[in-house]
């Protein structure tokens, strides 16, 4: 699943930035039931017939403040967000371990098709096969981060992490 956003060619902070995460993490696995990242999601949270609240937490993370709603829209309007593992969010459920052994070629896919500057890759297993399946080229700048449907997720915390995002 993708969103891209209508201004992801301008970038945000100038640079075409692409959001990674699992859709439906598993509540085994430390997250909040229904706190997914579904990609699919991101045009009715723009629109508000979607209340979710780890989009907002999203982007107040990588804005680096309280933003306001109208600064979360904007976010979204200029970034690209994509769900891996691909057949665990087509299926519409948790990804089994099987499916992790893809997400380096799946995030290659992404970056040729996207051609994004920076990544940002949500959640500690995510970020790890990402570490152990995948070497970028080294014009891209990586950022790993927590995901927004953690149940110890904090934004405010996310701060620090994110700051290069958020240089031009």
């Amino acid at each position: 699943m993708r969103w891209i956003g209508p201004h992801y060619q301008a970038g945000f902070a100038g640079r075409r930035l692409v959001v990674v995460a699992e859709a439906r993490p598993r509540e085994a696995d430390g997250f909040r039931v229904g706190r997914g990242l579904e990609a699919d999601l991101v045009p009715g949270y723009l629109d508000e017939s979607v209340k979710h609240r780890q989009f907002t937490d999203l982007a107040r993370m990588v804005l680096g403040h309280v933003a306001t709603r109208e600064e979360c829209v904007k976010f979204y309007q200029s970034v690209g967000v994509v769900n891996i593992p691909e057949a665990a969010c087509e299926a519409g459920r948790p990804a089994m371990d099987s499916e992790w052994s893809s997400v380096g070629q799946e995030l290659l896919n992404v970056v040729e098709a996207l051609a994004p500057q920076r990544v940002l890759v949500l959640g500690e297993r995510l970020g790890e096969e990402v570490r152990a399946q995948w070497r970028p080229e080294p014009t891209l700048e990586l950022c790993y981060a927590a995901h927004p449907g953690a149940r110890s997720f904090a934004f405010r915390d996310q701060w620090g992490v994110t700051r290069q995002l958020r240089a031009s």
